[in-house]
């Protein structure tokens, strides 16, 4: 399930996950949406399409601090 992310996003997702900022998990259709740091994150959960309102993950399309807290949210 874990994409491939630096670790340094990795960790700050982690961090965002730790500070409770990951609000409003709904899960349907095998996507995960939820709201982290005002941000519109869709986790896609067969790996095909992830989404994030942030600008670094419009700038690369596959990864950011949002993914990786939903990540770490899902693995709780």
């Amino acid at each position: 399930m874990s994409r491939m992310m630096p670790a340094r996003v990795r960790s700050e997702g982690i961090s965002l996950y730790a500070a409770g900022l990951l609000s409003d998990p709904v899960e349907a259709d095998f996507k995960l949406s939820a709201e982290i740091e005002g941000e519109q994150v869709i986790y896609d959960l067969d790996g095909a399409q992830d989404f994030c309102s942030c600008s670094i993950f419009q700038q690369n399309h596959r990864y950011c601090k949002h993914i990786a807290a939903v990540e770490e949210y899902l693995k709780k």
